[in-house]
């Protein structure tokens, strides 16, 4: 049985009608997993504020204590936290042995996450899977970067921030989803840490090709002091089996949603 958080969101509603899972809603308050103290389950926490919020990490530990404290009491519920490439600065390739070092409240508080689910290595399985930039459609809009230059390249102009040297690692939304559902199903104890990515290409080099097939200009503006250039070691993003999804999905999503 999988247990989801954040099954609303940009990943989580991709859940939908790709596996059975139960949705454990956050924003009620009380016990989450109460019912579920001898169930055999995986809970994929995914539930999380964005970047850039002035109290995100804040709210996101917040709601990985209240997770951590409701699986004391699930002894057979296993874990797998989705975790964020911002847990590291600019920078790469990042590998297993890489030190973290987050520069904004996101990144620090994913990192808080992975240690606070420490405490609950008491003989199940821990997974922590720190996924690098998301992209796809979620209720017919299309997120991410590429869905961000998609819809400035209908109103004709693609904006770089910067000199669109910064390196994005790009993974699709359904490459995810189906790592995560297939790590539900891995046997083993103790803590396991992973990444997911897939595509490495320059800002510019993105805008560039939706700008080709949608005839958008591109502008260069302000540099964004937020922006995170940063990819995964190849070998370690591609070990998790999951079908791949190649950056022609990534492109064909952004300009035709």
């Amino acid at each position: 049985m999988i247990l989801l958080t954040g099954y609303s969101g940009f990943i989580g509603s991709n859940f939908e009608g790709r596996c059975d899972f139960q949705p454990i809603d956050l924003r009620n308050p009380g016990n989450p997993l109460e019912g579920f103290e001898n169930q055999n389950a995986t809970l994929i926490h995914l539930a999380s504020p964005l970047p850039g919020g002035e109290n995100s990490e804040k709210e996101m530990v917040e709601l990985m204590d209240r997770i951590v404290n409701s699986m004391k009491m699930c002894p057979k519920i296993n874990l797998i936290l989705a975790s964020s490439i911002r847990v590291y600065s600019s920078g790469g390739p990042f590998n297993p042995e890489t030190i973290p070092s987050p520069f904004d409240q996101y990144g620090f508080g994913k990192l808080r996450c992975e240690e606070m689910v420490k405490e609950l290595d008491d003989g199940r399985r821990i997974d922590i899977v720190r996924i690098a930039s998301v992209q796809g459609k979620s209720k017919n809009q299309c997120r991410g970067v590429s869905g961000i230059f998609g819809k400035q390249a209908k109103e004709g102009v693609i904006r770089i921030q910067g000199d669109g040297n910064s390196i994005k690692d790009l993974i699709h939304v359904d490459e995810v989803v189906d790592a995560l559902v297939g790590l539900s199903k891995m046997k083993g104890r103790g803590i396991f840490l992973h990444s997911l990515g897939r595509h490495q290409i320059s800002v510019l080099d993105l805008a560039k090709k939706i700008a080709s097939i949608s005839g958008a200009k591109i502008e260069y503006v302000e540099e964004d002091p937020h922006d995170l250039s940063g990819y995964f070691d190849v070998e370690w993003s591609g070990k998790l089996p999951r079908v791949v999804v190649p950056l022609s999905k990534i492109i064909d999503d952004a300009t035709t949603s």
